[in-house]
C-alpha cells in the first residue's frame, strides 16, 4: 500500500531546493510517532505553498531536511449545487 507523506503546516516555509532544519513542532511529532527515520518523507505546507521534504540528517536537538521546489497549493474545486 503506498501512503502518502504526512502534510505539516508551518508558518514559513525553507527555501527551495536546500537543507534546512525542521521545526521543533514537528520534530516533537514525528519522535512521538516514532517516524524519525533518515529517508522520512514529508510535505511541509503554510496553507497557500508547500514544499516536498525529505530527513537527510538526525541529531540529539535538530532534524536536517532536503526540501524541494516550492509550489501553490491546487485549488480545491467543488461542485456545489443548490436546489
Amino acid at each position: 500500500m503506498n501512503q502518502r507523506p504526512p502534510i505539516f503546516f508551518v508558518d514559513t516555509l525553507p527555501l527551495a531546493d536546500r537543507e534546512s532544519s525542521l521545526p521543533e513542532g514537528v520534530v516533537h511529532h514525528l519522535r512521538v510517532r516514532r517516524e524519525l527515520v533518515l529517508g522520512f518523507e514529508l510535505l511541509l505546507s503554510t496553507g497557500k505553498l508547500f514544499t516536498c521534504a525529505r530527513i537527510i540528517s538526525l541529531g540529539k536537538k535538530t532534524v536536517q531536511i532536503c526540501t524541494g521546489s516550492i509550489q501553490d497549493v491546487p485549488a480545491h474545486q467543488s461542485n456545489i449545487h443548490l436546489y
